[in-house]
Parts: structure tokens; sequence; C-alpha cells
């Protein structure tokens, strides 16, 4: 027998679990801490998922923040919809604001209500666990990764590759984005505009709708004839001798059951192999095309294990001039995680974050670089299991690339570096955060190369 209890309780539940599956309109990208707090430049991005209007009259934001929308919104089909904190801070975008309240830094629920008094989309976000650190304070937004569908959690979610997000636009390239048309202008022509009054230009001298009438045109101050600029890496650098930073080799063609990862570079670190040496971490056999490997938090049957890593050394200081290229043929053996293929999480092999919090790490999900408590993660397509593939992280000055079998997969600018020298881990950090899967040819230079190293 049903009690009238039981069923106002089934009815709640259908109704959480059901709120963003069947909405309309969802909550698409959030900037809930901004690089500057003091510029009031929280927003929150809505998206129509039909491919009609929405009246939204009478809806509210509710949670963190709270915003009533006036009478008359309406969300154009498969448009955006910006509500901001302070409308004036986000110069260039239709935003609608102010709201009362403020979105928490470090986790909030907003809920997208509408004149019914039903939720039709919820988002309860963290700056810890599985949430995308990225958006935590660098100026990156958290942004939804399929816009095209209403999933939650912390999986469908990830750090905007641009700092500020994309207030009113598509989140990241998907199947229905609009390619992006670059005309490139010669660098030779006598077309440029250019400040030369010796006064500070308006601070939006840099926005596509800025007036420069009264700027002189010409070939401006960089011009100065043509010239061929040969690659910074001619194609015969091989990974031989000392140079400046850390340049390393780890073949993985060591003997089986050796407890050492051999540095063939000059004066490279050798890597020491931890936890269940030969059994759930060792130097093994795989199929083509690798031949021997190592294996990391994986039994000889394949099963996945945690608590067994590789101690690499120490990555030198970082800084917004130089470069450096990680490059590594990985087989995963997992999903889509933050676990750590190679790169570190703490100050340590334990749990000691350093003050402020930074990092260094490539996932199966991103390439986090993490500085001063927030994040300016590079972000690309989930990394399949089960497939050989080569990966090449390339810094050249502030300028992340990542690149998969030769091609780009990813980029994004950052804005500073982590100021401490990083511990670097294979496989996991310490025993925490232990990535499963086969790891092979893992080389470092001090310089930028997009081909495989």
């Amino acid at each position: 027998m049903i009690t009238p209890f039981l069923r106002a309780f089934v009815c709640l539940l259908t109704a959480f679990t059901a709120c963003a599956r069947d909405s309309a309109v969802i909550i698409n990208e959030v900037q809930y801490h901004p690089a500057n707090e003091l510029t009031q430049s929280e927003w929150i991005e809505l998206r129509c998922l039909h491919g009609v209007d929405v009246d939204l009259s009478g809806w509210q934001l509710e949670g963190g923040v709270n915003y009533t929308f006036p009478a008359g919104t309406i969300i154009n089909g498969r448009a955006f919809l910006v509500i901001a904190q302070n409308a004036a801070n986000l110069p260039g975008v239709a935003a609608l604001g102010p709201w009362t309240g403020k979105l928490d830094n470090g986790g909030e629920e907003v809920r997208l209500v509408n004149n019914s008094d039903r939720v039709m989309d919820r988002l309860t976000y963290s700056d810890d666990g599985d949430w995308p650190t990225g958006a935590d304070g660098s100026g990156a937004t958290l942004a939804r990764r399929l816009q095209s569908a209403a999933e939650n959690g912390p999986a469908a979610w990830a750090a905007s590759n641009n700092l500020g997000g994309t207030p009113g636009s598509s989140n990241f390239l998907d199947a229905d984005s609009t390619p992006t048309v670059s005309v490139p202008v010669p660098i030779d022509s006598a077309s440029w505009k250019y400040n030369d009054t010796n006064i500070a230009p308006p601070a939006n001298w840099n926005q596509p709708g800025f007036a420069d009438g009264d700027w002189s045109t010409g070939r401006a101050l960089f011009y100065n004839g043509t010239a061929l600029i040969a690659d910074p890496v001619p194609a015969a650098t091989v990974l031989t001798g000392p140079a400046v930073g850390l340049i390393a080799y780890w073949a993985m063609n060591d003997t089986v059951g050796s407890a050492t990862a051999v540095n063939s570079a000059a004066g490279g670190t050798n890597g020491t192999l931890n936890g269940s040496v030969g059994t759930n971490i060792a130097f093994t056999t795989d199929t083509t095309p690798r031949s021997q490997v190592l294996r990391v938090n994986m039994t000889a049957a394949n099963a996945n294990v945690s608590g067994n890593w590789v101690a690499a050394g120490t990555l030198p200081v970082m800084t917004m001039s130089n470069s450096f290229t990680w490059a590594f043929w990985a087989k995963s053996n997992e999903g889509t995680t933050t676990d750590v293929i190679f790169g570190n999480r703490y100050a340590n092999a334990g749990t000691t974050d350093f003050v402020p919090r930074e990092f260094i790490k490539f996932t199966t999900a991103s390439f986090e670089w993490h500085l001063n408590g927030g994040g300016q993660d590079l972000n690309y397509a989930d990394i399949p299991n089960g497939s050989w593939i080569h990966h090449a992280i390339v810094k050249s000055g502030a300028v992340l690339t990542c690149y998969r079998n030769g091609a780009v997969s990813g980029s994004v600018t950052v804005s500073g570096t982590p100021v401490n020298a990083q511990p670097l881990f294979m496989g996991g950090n310490g025993a925490n955060e232990s990535w499963s899967g086969l790891l092979d040819d893992v080389k470092l230079t001090p310089d930028p190369r997009t081909n495989r190293i």
C-alpha cells in the first residue's frame, strides 16, 4: 500500500531526478571565482536546448544568488542568455542583472526555477574532488563540456579554454558550432592602425568595436622589412648532452624485475619504481607497435590497482619566458579521471600542498596547470583507454599546446607559472591519484618541439 507520505516522497524524488533532463533551458557556463573579485564580474550563462524561443518571464535563479527574470524576457532557440552580478562589468555582452547574493568560491548550488516553481536545472559545483580546478580563481570559467545535453556532475564540466570564458557564445567547438574564419593581415601592410599620441589608450582599445579612426595608419613601429624566421629547433636536434633545465629520456627498456627506470640523457635522474615492484609496477613486453614498456598500477592480468608510482626527480622552476616539451607514449587502462599520468599533484610524495596550492599534471581529461591556488588548464578530448597514443605537451613562452599523435588537440595561453620546483612522478603522485596503464619512451626537453621526439 502506498501511503500519501510515500507517494509524495516518490514524486519529489522523481522531480529532482528529472529536473534537467527534460528542461528546455539549462545552466551552461558559470564564472563563480573571477581572477579579480573586486570587479564584481561573476556571471551565469543559460542555453536554450530547443529550436524555438522560450519565454522566461517570472523564472528565477535561486541558491547562492537570486534573480527574477522580468516580464517579456525571451531566450531564442539554441541561443544563450547571460545574467551578471554587474552587467556593466561585461562589456560587449548583452547581459541581464544585477542579481542579489554572491557565488561561493568553495562550492555552491544554483537552481533555475520556472514560473510554476519547478526546478528546470540545478548545478551544485565545488572546488575540490573531481570538479575542474582551472575554474577556481584563474579567470577561466566552469563550462559545460557538451552544451547540447543536460547532463550534470563533475564529468560534465570543464574549465574554459579562454580566460574570461565565452559569455553569450559556445563554450567549445562542436558539431553545431560555426567555424571561426581568420583573415591574416600581412605584416608589411600599410593599413595597420597605431597610437602615437604618447597618451595611454582607453581600456577597450583591443576590443573589436573600438573606434580607432583618430589613430595613425601605416606599417607601425614593429615593421622593418621582411625576413625568413627559422624554426627554433632544427629537425636534426637529438636528445643528448647537457642543456639548460631538465633533459631526460626514460626508454623503459630496463630489465624485467628492476626497480630503476634508467635515464639515458647525460646527467639525467633515474626513475625509482615504488610500490609492489615486479607485480603491480613492472617492466614488461607489450604487443606491437611498442615492445618493452612500463606497466603501472596494473596486474599481469590487466586488473587495475593503486599505490604504485615512479619518482623521477624534480622539474626546474618555470618562468613565463622558458619553454619545454613533455613527450611520451601511453596506453590508458582507465576512463576519464584526474589521476596523474605524468607530473604531480602535491609538493611531495605525500599529500602536502604547496602554499599557495600549485601543481602541473597530465591526466586523461586535461593538462592541469595550477598556480596561486587556481588553475589555467589545457582541455582536450578525453583520452580513450586501450590504445597506444603519442602525447606531447609543448610550452612556448605563455602558450601551452597539446599534440596527440602529431596533431594539435588543444591550446591555452596562461598568465603565470608555479613558483616552486615541482616533483615529477609517473603513474600517480606517490600512492595518491594512481593512474593505471602502460608508459613508454618518456622524454623531456627544455625547448618547444612540435614533432614527435
